[in-house]
């Protein structure tokens, strides 16, 4: 596998290939684990070596390789010039991570994921069906999100000068590969899940506006105003992340096929709500995700599916409120709840929608990395 691999850099990417043949000297193999995501590491203190799982495909060593090769070159690059300053308690987005990330950790992610889009782009652009949807898929999965990373950075006082001239060389490049490549529909629903996941599970709404908020449910209040609503970002998940839906749209894509293979469920764990959105059945989705709500009421998947379906079928200030701030509705759900009163997701958040469409709604947005 190791040599197919280094065959597709060699073939994509020649001219990155030169400089990790000398770049790369120890790739230390670990057992299968799983086939997302993948398994990998590196070292700035053990420079030209890596740890790699055995990963599903030769392509997904390629991305490996690629991906720990841009972490070595970092790492020597950071023994010699800094390019953060230390603010460990300034915290970001990061779409490759689950948790909050430091600036030098984001920066890492960049420069890593940086790489693999360059890869992945050349993929698809070489004109091989086999893999050619799959090569679009990952290289828009990774694309944006890495430039608007990229962009979040330079908006932050944490890089140094010399970071900053690191970070434009990225961003130009990111944003000139941009203009030429194209859209795909499942990589927008996949960076969209995981944005929506980290706002709903690490951004805390003012308690004292929440409470607000919910009173005014109660109590009609149509003229009463929403007040100041602060958020706080915390590093502890509210509900834990399952990978299901994420690995299930993969997988689709990766096979090729129009329908999603149902065996795909039990490989990935994801829910009949997940195959419904997969498969494009919105309004199944959609009632499904409300079922799991009912069932579970704090499931942060659960409401992250329910705004990616109804998002699927309407457009509107609802289904935009409950996808860029979920960890309101649900934190305003949240205390309804503990009232005796459960209202539903979308009653509530074209509720909420229409109370904060007055303009400046009063919504101050810590400093995360993202928009």
């Amino acid at each position: 596998m190791l040599d197919e691999a280094w065959h597709l850099v060699c073939r994509h990417i020649p001219d990155r290939a030169d400089a990790m043949s000398a770049g790369l000297d120890v790739v230390v193999p670990r057992p299968f684990t799983s086939r997302f995501p993948l398994i990998s590491a590196s070292s700035g203190e053990a420079f030209a070596g890596i740890n790699v799982a055995r990963p599903h495909t030769p392509e997904d060593l390629a991305e490996i390789l690629v991906h720990e090769y841009q972490h070595v070159l970092l790492g020597g690059l950071l023994h010699l010039v800094p390019l953060t300053r230390q603010d460990e308690e300034r915290l970001f987005h990061a779409p490759w991570r689950d948790d909050p990330r430091p600036a030098a950790g984001l920066l890492q992610g960049v420069y890593a994921f940086f790489g693999v889009t360059e890869f992945w782009r050349a993929v698809a652009r070489s004109g091989d069906d086999a893999i050619a949807d799959f090569a679009a898929f990952t290289c828009a999965r990774w694309l944006e999100p890495t430039l608007e990373t990229a962009r979040a950075l330079l908006a932050d006082r944490t890089p140094t000068e010399a970071g900053r001239r690191f970070l434009d060389g990225i961003a130009e490049r990111l944003v000139t590969w941009k203009e030429v490549s194209p859209q795909h529909r499942v990589a927008e629903i996949v960076s969209a899940d995981h944005r929506a996941g980290w706002r709903l599970r690490h951004l805390r709404p003012d308690p004292g506006a929440v409470a607000g908020l919910a009173r005014a449910w109660q109590e009609a209040d149509e003229d009463g105003a929403p007040g100041r609503c602060t958020e706080s970002l915390v590093s502890q998940s509210d509900g834990p992340w399952s990978p299901a839906r994420v690995d299930l749209l993969r997988c689709m894509v990766r096979e090729g096929s129009p329908s999603v293979n149902p065996a795909l469920a039990e490989l990935t764990g994801a829910t009949v709500a997940d195959l419904a959105l997969a498969d494009g059945r919105c309004a199944d989705a959609l009632d499904s995700y409300r079922a799991e709500i009912e069932s579970d009421p704090d499931h942060p998947p659960s409401w992250i599916g329910f705004a990616l379906a109804w998002s699927c079928l309407a457009s509107g200030p609802g289904p935009t409120l409950l996808l860029q701030r979920p960890q309101l509705v649900r934190a305003v759900h949240r205390l309804l709840r503990a009232g005796a009163e459960t209202p539903q997701p979308d009653r509530l958040a074209i509720w909420l929608a229409d109370r904060l469409s007055t303009g400046d709604d009063g919504y101050e947005r810590p400093r995360t990395g993202m928009a």
